[in-house]
């Protein structure tokens, strides 16, 4: 209950009251509202804190159960073990897979920088979002679907680095939204992925057929000041994360992308 009393605005909130070292039934005082929504602030980000070390931990958990750490842990035994008995494809679905792989792999792995950004031409775009877009086309009568991530200056001068470069939040690696930690994870993941689908340990993923590092057809423009409302808007989404908005502005002034050519799951 709310009241004022000489212009001071106060609330009824409960408190525990200790007596003698041990602990009372709840009692009433008044506090300011300020003091209020101090403490209520406070308990919001103990409640977000804690939801994301329970995030991270379910992150973790599931990165080390499907062998990302570089070595077997008992969970990723445990699907593996459940993946041979229980396959998710037929062996023609298997063998249409690994045909359509072959014929894309090949055709793709065989143009020039310059013929695969003239075939990019004839994609239809599907959309846009904060580090890139995505498309879709066909070659050799194999659907593709094509991401092209913008490859950042920094991550161009760490090829193939899967660090941390730009100090990301743990928790940007949650929510729809985030970029990722760098283009270069996102190689990494679907080059063991592929290869887990290739020597039969786990279909249930895309195959990535082809990648490739292109120049942006036309230079980097100074954003407008729509798109630094974006941008900000962005940041203020990651709880205003400083390293975040570095990774946004890199991203908008990639002179690169990286091209990833995956299998168009339906």
């Amino acid at each position: 209950m709310d009241f004022v009393n000489n212009n001071h605005s106060v609330a009824m909130v409960p408190y525990v009251r200790q007596d003698d070292g041990t602990m009372q039934s709840y009692v009433y005082r008044s506090a300011p509202k300020e003091t209020i929504k101090v403490g209520m602030q406070l308990v919001n980000d103990c409640f977000s804190s804690h939801i994301r070390s329970l995030e991270e931990n379910r992150y973790i958990s599931t990165y080390k159960a499907l062998n990302l750490g570089g070595k077997k842990t008992p969970e990723s035994r445990m699907i593996r073990s459940a993946i041979a008995i229980c396959p998710t494809h037929s062996e023609e679905e298997t063998a249409q897979r690994f045909s359509a792989y072959n014929k894309a792999t090949q055709y793709l792995s065989n143009l020039t920088d310059e013929d695969l950004s003239e075939l990019l031409t004839t994609a239809t775009h599907l959309g846009s979002a904060t580090g890139g877009d995505v498309l879709s086309m066909e070659v050799e009568g194999v659907p593709l679907f094509v991401k092209k991530i913008r490859l950042t200056t920094l991550e161009q001068q760490h090829v193939g680095s899967t660090l941390n470069l730009f100090e990301l939040p743990t928790y940007y690696q949650y929510g729809v939204g985030s970029m990722g930690f760098g283009v270069w994870r996102e190689i990494s993941a679907h080059e063991m992925t592929t290869k887990w689908v290739l020597n039969g340990e786990c279909q249930n993923f895309p195959l990535m057929y082809h990648y490739r590092i292109l120049q942006r057809t036309s230079p980097p423009t100074m954003p407008t000041p729509e798109q630094l409302e974006e941008r900000q808007r962005y940041v203020d989404y990651w709880d205003g994360s400083t390293a975040v908005g570095k990774r946004a502005q890199a991203a908008n002034s990639a002179s690169a992308d990286v091209v990833v050519f995956m299998e168009n799951l339906p």
